[in-house]
């Protein structure tokens, strides 16, 4: 549900996507969490992302977020948040995670 709310135009749905990483063996994930109007950075949501991860198995996590622009846009998450994140992630599957956060642009 949440894979289709964040990716309505996506031409794989997400039960195929799963399907696909399964088999892989040395694959690095990649994860954005924000709030706001669309908001997968609770704990419900984080909990569920963890235990697909830990099916998954990808040999290392990277966490991103990101600030939405426009109509119903998201906030990014903050830096401890995805540290808090990384934290219950490693502390339940030993996966590496790297937060990565990108340096606030000059305006």
């Amino acid at each position: 549900k949440t894979y289709d709310t964040f990716r309505p135009t996506a031409t794989l749905d997400y039960k195929t996507l799963v399907e696909r990483l399964s088999p892989l063996e040395r694959w690095i994930a990649q994860a954005t969490f924000v709030q706001g109007a669309l908001d997968n950075s609770n704990d419900r949501e984080v909990l569920a992302w963890i235990k697909k991860i830990e099916e998954l198995r990808p040999r290392e996590v990277h966490l991103y977020t990101h600030e939405g622009r426009g109509k119903g846009g998201v906030k990014a998450v903050s830096a401890s948040k995805l540290e808090e994140i990384a934290a219950k992630l490693t502390e339940k599957t030993n996966i590496p995670t790297e937060v990565i956060v990108r340096e606030a642009q000059p305006a």
